[in-house]
């Protein structure tokens, strides 16, 4: 394939059309179809523009919600500007590596517009025929849409991995109702009431149910040569009437094609039509930077001392950001480490891929030990124990990659960046970053009962850094030593990270102090977590966690006072015990985390191909699985005086009454009894259900029993009761499962139980 002779168009730049430089200054500009050719290449590609960009390494991934993509075309679509693009031409792999790979055909860099380039690019990939394209969204039309959203003339639908279904019409695209999910999963042929119903369809199996006549929008953008409107619309018809005879897309081409039988004089149509030619006619300009702008990777010219070792590079690719969706601390790292080191993003994402994990979250974190390790032996105690307890900012990669005055040239500033570079490439690394988290997968599972879901190991590198940084160095330090006595350490490390993600107050404090006791002990084995939180961790005579309770304590603190007229909400009976032990159990009460590690074997089974760690895919509230309440929230609202504050706070206020089940199967019906709820499936062996929900049939009876008070018109004796005593049973055997040795054994990391605590 060849750029050939296929020319840019040109467009005058403002200074031009003012007068002030002369007809010569254009700026070239691209059709949107020429953009869409740029990378990833399809397998059937046409002749190629002359400006090819890819995106280069140091950008991060994507970042555009679903509406932000519907939103963009239809501005195109009505003839709105959308901006220009920012180009380079394309740097040498050894200062900066394309995205997908060192290709000839590619000219340039786009530093900036990567979010609207991908979003073009989408407009013109037909998922139903381009094999040679990763196909995890589709972007549809709807031709006659009965809503548009609130500020849309044409309704655009995008179709991904987490929601084949799409969104709502509106701008913001919000998540349509679960029982028109579960209507158009029916219509692709998927059960719902079956064991592998969870497996979603792909986006080439599903549409826009929330659409009236949608249809893919590639078909339509791709005709770009056809003139005629009436020649446009019989070859949209051809495309569609391909798929009336295979299900499930035959429920929507049959839409399409009784709207195009009917007349292509419909205004809807012709609506269409006029913005198609829109669309065709578009050009963006491609803005392209100096060469001696941006000389290297590594150029950099400046006045101010203070700006010493900020590259050209990075200032620009901070200036063009600002104006998009802001980066965090952990994107900003991750484009300096890729802009530095051109050569790591590969065996990065490949890693972080293999053990799903984010991966600018991932490198900011692991970063740590090998600059933690450079500064431990600069340091008189030379001690590696920084390598937990200090974030690496963005200013200590720029020192790391440019050293400047006295460094330059220092053999031990040599010595400390080859260890950077080999840590994450894993050449001939043995405490390389791949090796450490392969050590990390084999002690958190998967094994037959402690394994540790990925959603919270996931969930530890996002939320607790510090607590990630523990468990990479505990990895580090068994790769230090050939000792088989660090293999079987799952139960051990997995507690003890668990605890520190839970219950410490100050993280960083308490990661810190749990890795000096650990260098204390010497190689790391079994023995080195037993008592590790028996003597509290203390920083300026302040507890820096919360010791978990015993099952036994927890059990008594949350004993009921009396009989029926004396239950009390699990929050109220905690509240009359003192601090710590009080905040200890409150971090157990409404802890969704404990809930989901409870339920771990039902999600490596029903969720296996979920990947927390895919932002793109997988963000916000698009995890497959709901927290269903057991007992209905909806019938909470008829319970009257005192029984509704108990019966609200164990229902709504802890995970008791909740459990992880698939978003599709999670019905809406206010009326349903929580025996319905469990028992209404028949496919599916009902022990089954009930040992998926950590749920006992003891248990199901009691919130049966707190169903039957919340009525309008009933009120059963003892029902307060036993509803009560069954939300705390099930309350104290999710705790168990994470506590006791049949999960990970935390007794053995505290052997400690406070002394009896007289109620306030």
């Amino acid at each position: 394939m060849s750029n050939g002779n296929h020319h840019c168009d040109q467009v005058k730049s403002e200074e031009s059309v003012n007068g002030d430089q002369g007809d010569c200054d254009m700026i070239p500009a691209l059709k949107l179809h020429e953009i869409a050719s740029w990378p990833p290449f399809a397998e059937s590609g046409s002749q190629l523009p002359a400006i090819v960009a890819d995106v280069p390494s140091l950008q991060r991934g994507l970042v555009w919600k679903p509406g932000q993509i519907e939103l963009m075309w239809d501005s195109l679509m009505r003839g709105f500007p959308i901006g220009s693009l920012v180009v380079r031409k394309k740097l040498p792999p050894t200062v900066q590596q394309s995205r997908h790979g060192d290709d000839d055909r590619t000219t340039h860099h786009l530093l900036d517009g990567q979010q609207r380039a991908q979003a073009i690019k989408l407009g013109y990939v037909d998922a139903f025929q381009e094999s040679g394209y990763k196909i995890s969204q589709i972007l549809w039309l709807d031709l006659a849409p009965t809503k548009r959203g609130e500020s849309r003339a044409f309704l655009f639908r995008l179709t991904n991995i987490a929601h084949p279904w799409g969104y709502q019409p509106n701008d913001s695209a919000e998540r349509v109702a679960t029982a028109s999910i579960r209507a158009s999963l029916e219509k692709c042929g998927c059960d719902t009431d079956e064991e592998g119903f969870y497996k979603r369809p792909s986006p080439r199996d599903c549409w826009p149910i929330a659409a009236a006549v949608p249809v893919p929008f590639a078909w339509l953008s791709r005709l770009q040569t056809v003139v005629d409107e009436n020649v446009f619309w019989a070859s949209v018809r051809s495309s569609c009437a391909a798929y009336l005879d295979k299900p499930p897309h035959r429920e929507w081409s049959r839409e399409a094609i009784e709207l195009l039988n009917r007349s292509p004089d419909d205004p809807r149509l012709r609506a269409v039509w006029s913005g198609m030619r829109r669309v065709w006619d578009a050009r963006i300009p491609i803005l392209e930077l100096p060469e001696d702008a941006v000389a290297s990777g590594a150029a950099r010219e400046t006045i101010n001392p203070e700006q010493e070792g900020v590259t050209n590079v990075e200032t620009l690719f901070h200036r063009l950001n600002r104006g998009g969706t802001a980066l965090d601390g952990d994107d900003l790292a991750y484009s300096m480490i890729k802009a530095n080191w051109p050569g790591l993003e590969q065996n990065i994402r490949k890693l972080a891929s293999r053990r799903r994990l984010p991966e600018a979250r991932l490198v900011r974190v692991a970063a740590r030990l090998p600059i933690g390790e450079a500064r431990a032996s600069r340091s008189a105690a030379g001690k590696p124990l920084q390598a937990v307890s200090s974030p690496v900012s963005v200013g200590q990669i720029r020192r790391l990659a440019h050293p400047t005055g006295v460094e330059v040239g220092n053999e031990e500033e040599r010595d400390s960046r080859d260890r950077f570079c080999r840590f994450f490439l894993d050449q001939g690394e043995p405490r390389g970053l791949g090796n450490l988290l392969a050590r990390v997968q084999h002690w958190c599972g998967p094994a037959e009962v402690y394994d540790l879901p990925l959603v919270l190991q996931t969930s530890i590198a996002r939320t607790s850094p510090d607590v990630y940084a523990l468990l990479l160095w505990m990895a580090d330090r068994a790769l230090q030593v050939s000792d088989a006595a660090s293999d079987d350490l799952g139960k051990s490390v997995q507690g003890l990270i668990t605890t520190l993600h839970w219950f410490a107050l100050d993280k960083r404090k308490a990661v810190s102090a749990i890795a000096a006791r650990l260098d204390e002990r010497g190689v790391l084995s079994k023995s080195s977590f037993s008592g590790i939180l028996t003597q509290p961790l203390l920083a300026g005579g302040e507890p820096v966690i919360l010791h978990p309770p015993s099952v036994s304590r927890f059990k008594s603190m949350l004993a009921p006072s009396g009989g029926a007229s004396e239950m009390q909400g699990c929050w109220t009976t905690v509240s009359q015990y003192q601090r710590p032990e009080r905040e200890a159990v409150e971090r157990v009460l409404d802890n969704r985390e404990l809930l989901l590690y409870a339920q771990r074997s039902f999600l490596r089974r029903r969720f296996g191909s979920y990947d927390p760690a895919d932002e793109e895919t997988w963000a916000q509230h698009n995890r497959p699985w709901d927290f269903d309440h057991i007992l209905a929230k909806a019938s909470i609202d008829y319970v009257a005086f005192q029984e509704k504050e108990i019966i609200k706070e164990w229902a709504l206020r802890s995970v008791a009454n909740l459990r992880a089940w698939p978003m599709e199967s999670n019905r809406s019906d206010k009326k349903e009894s929580p025996k319905d709820k469990i028992g209404r499936n028949e496919k599916l062996a009902r022990i089954q259900i009930m040992n998926d929900s950590v749920l006992t049939e003891d248990e199901l009876l009691g919130f049966g029993k707190g169903y039957d008070v919340a009525q309008p018109m009933g009120c059963s004796p003892g029902g307060l009761e036993a509803y009560v005593m069954a939300s705390r049973a099930r309350l104290i055997n999710l705790y168990r499962a994470w506590y006791e040795p049949d999960g990970l054994d935390i007794d053995y990391l505290t052997q400690w139980e406070p002394a009896p605590v007289d109620l306030v």
